[in-house]
């Protein structure tokens, strides 16, 4: 029963987010039907904020205060994006969202739930933050407070080899392994 503690998965309540998790480049929808990327919204940004919500959610209010305090203290370094999924949303949720919230970033559709049911959390509430290579840094349901946001916008490496135990890792383990099988099998004849 050993080798099995070391392959659990995680058994908490916030979503398992691997090294390898990202997202689809997947096709979101404004009020006017007008199409727009993931890529196409990072907009040469640090990182991509996206709540997720189902329409008419009273989780949105409170992620849109949480993004608002966000957005003083880094201004112009983030990108922000609410996406509303969840059974077939329409753009009268967006304008009806709009008016409620009174946001300055763009409200996307979610249509067919293709992009939410991808993410971490699945298709609920929750928020997402992205960084340039579409990797997922941090999710968590229903809402996020603007210091964890911050947090983990700090945490998104800026590029390059960040640890070397990755490469020392790749020597002892293949490494050690084909050092062995290269070793003669039988014995040494001059």
């Amino acid at each position: 029963f050993v080798p099995t503690a070391f392959s659990q998965n995680n058994l908490g309540a916030d979503a398992a987010i691997y090294d390898n998790t990202r997202i689809p480049n997947a096709d979101l929808y404004d009020e006017n039907g007008e199409v727009s990327t993931i890529t196409d919204l990072f907009d040469g940004k640090k990182a991509l904020v996206i709540g997720v919500g189902l329409p008419a959610s009273e989780n949105l209010i409170e992620q849109s205060n949480q993004f608002n305090e966000t957005i003083n203290r880094y201004g112009n370094d983030i990108a922000v994006i609410h996406v509303l999924s969840g059974l077939e949303p329409m753009s009268s949720d967006i304008a009806q969202m709009r008016q409620q919230l009174n946001t300055s970033w763009p409200i996307l559709l979610d249509k067919n739930e293709q992009f939410a049911s991808t993410l971490p959390d699945g298709v609920s509430d929750s928020v997402v933050i992205v960084d340039r290579a579409m990797h997922v840094t941090y999710s968590k349901t229903p809402v996020a407070y603007a210091d964890d946001i911050s947090e983990a916008i700090d945490e998104i490496p800026s590029g390059g080899s960040q640890n070397l135990g990755a490469y020392f890792a790749l020597l002892i383990g293949p490494g050690l392994f084909l050092f062995f099988i290269a070793l003669p099998r039988e014995g040494w004849t001059p």
